[in-house]
């Protein structure tokens, strides 16, 4: 099945609600690399969540580890 054509599994429950449904931008934290720019819908003690959607995918979660990436606020 493609991603366009199915939606993210359902969330686990938040632990730090007041972060969530927010534009952010995550990237690596030891390199420089592109970051990547979604809203955050979910964060817990070992990942990140990021909605993100365009024409060619539709709706997905991008899951990122804690451990070596950084999360902003986008300004």
């Amino acid at each position: 099945m493609r991603a366009k054509n199915a939606q993210p599994r359902a969330l686990p429950d938040a632990e730090d609600e007041f972060q969530l449904i927010q534009e952010v931008t995550i990237a690596p934290d030891d390199y420089g690399r592109d970051p990547v720019t979604g809203t955050l819908v979910y964060t817990d003690k070992s990942v990140t969540i990021l909605a993100r959607e365009t024409s060619e995918v539709g709706l997905v979660h991008v899951h990122f580890p804690k451990l070596g990436f950084r999360v902003r606020p986008v300004e």
